[in-house]
């Protein structure tokens, strides 16, 4: 009789995962289709919002068609607000003057305790990640 050698954890790990995974996912079939240029305009116009897959699916397949769950096409509903919103934040000189109070808190004109140092540093650093965020989300570069 002849023993089998003992499994790992990561063995056993992966064999389990892989068994779960199959068991969760259905199986899928690429497709392709080729699209004149204008086509493939009017489907992306005609799509907003969704991805031309998931339209295109609903089209084929009506509103009983399984929803499969997915980020949007555009995570930003409003660009115009978004656009307000950094404006503002460049008009304000936040991130300048929460620098200000930590150069006045570091030369003794303000009162300063460890967790104040703390937290106007942190501030400061979340005021930054804000903007480059929104930077960003609107696709634009700092120069």
């Amino acid at each position: 009789m002849s023993k089998l050698p003992p499994q790992s954890s990561k063995t056993r790990f992966n064999l389990s995962a892989s068994s779960i995974r199959q068991q969760k996912q259905e199986e899928t079939v690429p497709f392709s289709l080729r699209l004149t240029l204008a086509e493939h305009e009017r489907l992306k116009r005609l799509s907003a919002g969704m991805s031309m897959a998931a339209y295109t699916r609903k089209r084929l397949f009506g509103e009983n068609a399984p929803q499969r769950q997915t980020r949007g096409k555009f995570p930003v509903a409003d660009h115009a607000t978004l656009g307000r919103l950094l404006a503002k934040l460049g008009q304000s000189s936040l991130a300048s003057n929460l620098a200000e109070l930590v150069i006045a808190a570091r030369s003794g004109s303000l009162p300063l305790t460890p967790e104040t140092d703390a937290f106007l540093h942190a501030a400061h650093r979340e005021v930054l990640t804000m903007k480059k965020m929104l930077m960003s989300a609107l696709g634009i570069r700092e120069e």
